[in-house]
């Protein structure tokens, strides 16, 4: 979350491995999303990252 002023940005990243592929996204990310879309002085951004190569899951 960043603050800038009175504006709250939310970050969310999603990862997947291929252009092509979609993303999973939680009921509760849905719920914070939707509650958010009402509110002028919060945002709610998703960046995609994709053709990321599969690792074993490690944090790295």
């Amino acid at each position: 979350m960043l603050k800038n002023g009175k504006m709250i940005t939310y970050i969310d990243v999603k990862t997947t491995t291929d252009s092509n592929q979609s993303f999973y996204m939680s009921v509760k990310e849905k719920n914070v999303l939707d509650s958010l879309a009402s509110e002028k002085n919060k945002t709610y951004n998703i960046y995609r990252v994709y053709k990321l190569p599969k690792t074993d899951n490690s944090i790295f």
